[in-house]
C-alpha cells in the first residue's frame, strides 16, 4: 500500500484526468476509468453516508442540458471515489473527492457525506456549514433524524471553545462585514473570541459600527436596523441675500445656503428678496444623497408697492388724527374762555343777561363742533392710519434683518398709538418707527 503522500498525489492526477475524460468537449461519452480501490460490492457504506440505492434518495431535479448532465456523472464518479477511500480510511482524500464532487453537481447526499467526513477529522466549522447545504438542497425525510443527531454532535463540540452568533440586518441587501471580512446571509457563523466588530452598510442608510459581546459555550442573536439616512439639498442662485424657505421654514440665504437636511421626498423651495419676483419649486430628493438647487431671480416690475401705498396711508391717517387733536384741542381752549368768563363777576357786571346768553351759545355751539369734528376726525385717522400700517407689515420686506431684529426684541413695536382723555375731550399722542 502506497504512503499518504503519494496516495495524495496519485489520487489529485486521478481526479484531473477523470473530469477530463467525464467532460468531453464532443459530448460524446468517454470511456469510464476504474477508481483506485473499488469498495466490494458486499461491503457496507460507511457510516454516516446514506444509502444510494433507493429511488427517494436523491431529491427531483429538472433534465439538465449535455455539459450539465456530464457534470453530473462526473460528480457521481467522484461520489465512489469518495467513498472507496472513506473505507480505506483516505479521509482527506475522500473530503476533497466529495468537495468536488459538490462543486460540480450540487446534491444533499454530497454535502451530508462532506459533513460527516469533516466532523470525524476535526473540522467542525465546516462541517456545520455542509449540515446547512444538505438541509437546502433537500435531504429525504428518512434522513433527517441521521441528520439532527450529526447536527447535535458537532454543536456540542463546538460549544466547547466557540460561541455562536445569528445577526438580523434590517433593510435586507445591506453589505456586512464580520471583523472586517466580508459576512453573508443567513448571517450565522462560529466564532472563538469573546466579541465580534461587525459593519453595515447599504445606500441610502447612515452606515453603523458595532462591537457584538459574547460568550463562549453559548449562542447569540443580534439584531441591526439601520437608520435611513437624510437628503441633503444645497440651495444657490442670485441675488445676494434672497431668502430661503424650505416648507415655509428659513434655510438660509443666497448666493449659496448650507447643507439642508431633509426627509427623502418632494418638498417646496421658495426664494424671495424685495424688489424681485418670488419663485417657488417642487423637488423631490432621496435619502442618502445630495441635490442642487439654483435660483435665479428676475426684478419686479417698478410698480407701487403695497407698503408704499401703506406708508402714504399711514401718513394720511396720522394727519388725521394730528387735525383731530388740533379740533380738539381748539374746543377744550373755548370750553376753558367759558369757565373763565363765568369766574369773572366784573365781565358779568358789564354785560346784559341777553348779551351774555348769545355770546355764551356762540361759545357753546363753536365747542360742540370743534369737539364733535376732532373726535371724528381722530377716530378715522387712528382707522387710515391702522389699514397703512397693516399694509406696510404686509407689504414690507420682513426678511431684512433690522425688521426681524425689531420683531424679536419684546416690548417693542413699529407703530405705537394712544389717547388721554382730558376734562371735557382729549389729547392724541403718537409715534412711527422709521
Amino acid at each position: 500500500m502506497m504512503t499518504n503522500a503519494h496516495g495524495r498525489a496519485g489520487s489529485a492526477a486521478l481526479l484531473a484526468a477523470l473530469v477530463m475524460t467525464l467532460l468531453p468537449t464532443t459530448g460524446a461519452r468517454a470511456a469510464e476509468p476504474a477508481p483506485e480501490t473499488a469498495p466490494p460490492a458486499s461491503e457496507p457504506a460507511p457510516e454516516g453516508t446514506p444509502p444510494e440505492t433507493a429511488p427517494e434518495a436523491a431529491p427531483p431535479a429538472e433534465t439538465p442540458p449535455a455539459t450539465g448532465s456530464s457534470a453530473a456523472e462526473a460528480a457521481d464518479k467522484l461520489h465512489e471515489l469518495a467513498k472507496a477511500a472513506y473505507l480505506e480510511g483516505r479521509k482527506q482524500q475522500a473530503v476533497e473527492y466529495w468537495r468536488e464532487a459538490h462543486r460540480l453537481s450540487p446534491q444533499w447526499k454530497y454535502a451530508y457525506n462532506l459533513a460527516n467526513t469533516l466532523y470525524e477529522i476535526g473540522q467542525l466549522v465546516d462541517s456545520w456549514d455542509q449540515i446547512r447545504e444538505a438541509e437546502d438542497l433537500g435531504i429525504p425525510g428518512q434522513y433527517l433524524d441521521k441528520l439532527g443527531e450529526l447536527r447535535s454532535k458537532i454543536q456540542i463540540d463546538l460549544l466547547k471553545d466557540h460561541a455562536y452568533i445569528e445577526l438580523t440586518v434590517k433593510p435586507p441587501g445591506a453589505v456586512v462585514l464580520l471583523d472586517g471580512e466580508p459576512f453573508h446571509p443567513p448571517y450565522q457563523r462560529w466564532v472563538k473570541s469573546d466579541s465580534s466588530r461587525v459593519a453595515v452598510s447599504h445606500e441610502g442608510y447612515l452606515t453603523t459600527e458595532q462591537t457584538l459581546e459574547h460568550k463562549v459555550g453559548e449562542r447569540y442573536a443580534f439584531e441591526i436596523t439601520l437608520e435611513q439616512a437624510p437628503a441633503v439639498l444645497v440651495v444657490t442662485g442670485t441675488p445676494a441675500k434672497a431668502r430661503i424657505r424650505v416648507d415655509g421654514n428659513s434655510a438660509g440665504r443666497l448666493p449659496a445656503t448650507g447643507p439642508i437636511l431633509l426627509e427623502a421626498g418632494r418638498h417646496d423651495v421658495h426664494a424671495s428678496l424685495k424688489g424681485y419676483q418670488s419663485v417657488t419649486k417642487q423637488i423631490e430628493v432621496k435619502a442618502g444623497q445630495k441635490t442642487h438647487l439654483t435660483f435665479e431671480l428676475a426684478e419686479a416690475d417698478t410698480g407701487i408697492g403695497l407698503d408704499t401705498i401703506g406708508w402714504v396711508t399711514a401718513g394720511v391717517g396720522v394727519a388725521a388724527i394730528l387735525t383731530g387733536g388740533g379740533l380738539l384741542i381748539g374746543a377744550e381752549s373755548v370750553a376753558s374762555d367759558l369757565n373763565g368768563r363765568n369766574g369773572d363777576a366784573t365781565a358779568l357786571a358789564a354785560t346784559t343777561y341777553d348779551g351774555y346768553r348769545d355770546d355764551f351759545e356762540s361759545d357753546k355751539g363753536t365747542y360742540d363742533t370743534l369737539r364733535t369734528a376732532g373726535l371724528a376726525s381722530l377716530g378715522v385717522g387712528i382707522a387710515v392710519a391702522g389699514a397703512g400700517v397693516a399694509m406696510i407689515i404686509v407689504g414690507q420686506d420682513d426678511d431684512d434683518e433690522d425688521d426681524l431684529a425689531a420683531d424679536e426684541a419684546p416690548g417693542v413695536s413699529p407703530t405705537a398709538l394712544g389717547v388721554t382723555p382730558l376734562p371735557g375731550g382729549g389729547a392724541v399722542f403718537g409715534g412711527l418707527r422709521f
